[in-house]
């Protein structure tokens, strides 16, 4: 079904004349039953959505688009119970450097910050392919290239997040 079709279907639905429509929407009378490639121009279908109370995704494809996942408590709180263990760990580890300097407080931070924009992106994208994430691993920090890997175990395949620490900043690298 195209969007002028779902339009008139909706109409019919809710006894919305079309030509209410159109007259409340300052179309032009019959405009609608017009229309022969199935589509309205971007700002019309913007009106007639306002109109009908529905958004203009689902007046082109008849279904609404997917919220974004949202991390519930139970994400937070796992996370931040990885980050504590990790924080612990880096801290108790001797020789830990960066540019030939022993690890600051601040370089740590900027790794956990690091940590967790991964670890958020790996648990959202689980839950848009509709996955369930059993566990997130982290792989002990390598001394020598300044990284640490973070790996997230699913039921479809693993996947790698790898992040990089620089001058005291974090990057983060996504490795498909």
């Amino acid at each position: 079904m195209n969007c002028v079709e779902r339009v008139k279907q909706i109409c019919k639905e809710r006894k919305i004349p079309i030509s209410k429509l159109e007259k409340d929407l300052g179309f032009s009378n019959g405009y609608v039953g017009q229309l022969k490639k199935g589509s309205f121009p971007a700002e019309r279908l913007s009106k007639i959505a306002d109109y009908l109370s529905l958004s203009p995704q689902y007046l082109m494809y008849g279904e609404e688009p997917a919220p974004d996942p949202v991390l519930t408590s139970r994400d937070e709180r796992d996370i931040e119970k990885i980050l504590a263990r990790t924080k612990e760990q880096l801290l108790s580890q001797e020789g830990l450097m960066f540019d030939g300097d022993p690890a600051s407080p601040e370089a740590i931070d900027s790794i956990l910050s690091a940590m967790q924009i991964g670890m958020e992106l790996a648990k959202k994208k689980n839950k848009e392919r509709k996955e369930e994430c059993y566990s997130i691993e982290i792989i002990k920090p390598s001394h020598k290239d300044h990284s640490f890997t973070i790996k997230t175990i699913t039921d479809e395949k693993d996947k790698q997040h790898h992040a990089t620490h620089t001058d005291h900043q974090p990057s983060l690298l996504i490795a498909k």
